[in-house]
């Protein structure tokens, strides 16, 4: 029975350092409670190895400069928040204008098409106009022709 017991307390102090391995391995997010022991006692050693190095004006100053840090990236996001507004509202204004323009060029292209037609008829008024005058004055040949001169 000797022999039994020392190969127990052999084999104990292996299987134990094996569990010991595994539960070491497991990351912090695992829900076994003791992880999480081992976790929070990691956070808490950090916390008091940081606040042992750190005096007391330091995080004093480390507050502050992360205030002003927090201050300056909310007027960025203003500034941020401003500039976006205002080219939405520049590209709702562009948007507006470029629908003028097209109405406008359509306007332009319908003026230059009745324009051009104009001239085409102004021409045929011309041409119309010239042949009426011409029928006028031979007409009024024709007349004096045979009152004035009897040929």
């Amino acid at each position: 029975m000797g022999n039994s017991s020392n190969t127990a307390q052999k084999v104990a102090p292996s299987q134990v350092d094996n569990e010991n391995k595994e539960t070491k391995k497991l990351k912090p997010c695992c829900a076994c409670p003791e992880t999480k022991r081992q976790y929070m006692r990691k956070m808490l050693w950090n916390r008091k190895r940081l606040e042992h190095y750190m005096g007391s004006e330091e995080r004093v100053t480390t507050t502050e400069s992360l205030n002003s840090l927090v201050s300056k990236m909310n007027e960025q996001l203003q500034r941020s928040e401003d500039t976006t507004s205002t080219l939405i509202h520049s590209s709702a204004v562009l948007h507006e204008t470029h629908n003028q323009f097209n109405a406008v060029g359509a306007t332009i292209r319908v003026s230059g098409k009745m324009i051009s037609k104009y001239a085409r008829r102004e021409t045929t008024d011309k041409f119309l106009i010239s042949l009426a005058l011409l029928l006028y004055f031979g007409v009024i040949l024709c007349v004096l022709k045979k009152r004035i001169f009897l040929f």
